[in-house]
């Protein structure tokens, strides 16, 4: 009477390790693409945000001053005042983007007291990995993207 071992042989281990590593080096770079993109459309929300948070105090005359939003690679700020350079720090609200979203823009949007019109129309373009998005103020204070 024989008695036959129950298993797997290493060759059947081997070709299935084989499948794992080919699908996981497949789908690595759809993912990192994937996730680039979330961090595109993050980075829009969170400029578009901030855009339409300092035409809103601005709006409301809160602080009875003019609010803007100094846009830079790895970060949005929204300051009180007519520029970045002479705001007054102590109210501004910092929000962080991923280092690898480039941005090209004017450096500062500021909106009017009461009216909440930028001080000029403006472009934003946010580009990762050859994605690109762009986010427009028109002179009316109309945020697109």
């Amino acid at each position: 009477m024989s008695r036959r071992m129950q298993g797997f042989t290493l060759l059947e281990m081997l070709l299935s390790l084989t499948i794992i590593a080919v699908l996981a080096g497949l789908s690595l770079p759809v993912y990192m693409r994937l996730q680039q993109a979330q961090d595109l459309d993050g980075s829009v929300q969170k400029v578009v945000d901030d855009l339409r948070r300092a035409q809103l105090y601005s709006r409301d005359g809160y602080m009875d001053s003019t609010w803007g939003v100094h846009v830079a690679t790895g970060a949005v700020t929204i300051f009180q005042g007519n520029s970045f350079a002479t705001r007054n720090s102590t109210y501004d609200e910092v929000k962080s983007l991923p280092g690898a979203i480039v941005i090209t823009s004017p450096t500062d949007i500021w909106f009017s007291k009461l009216y909440a019109q930028p001080d000029t129309a403006s472009i934003i373009t946010l580009t990762v990995a050859g994605m690109q998005k762009t986010i427009q103020v028109n002179s009316y204070g109309m945020v697109d993207f």
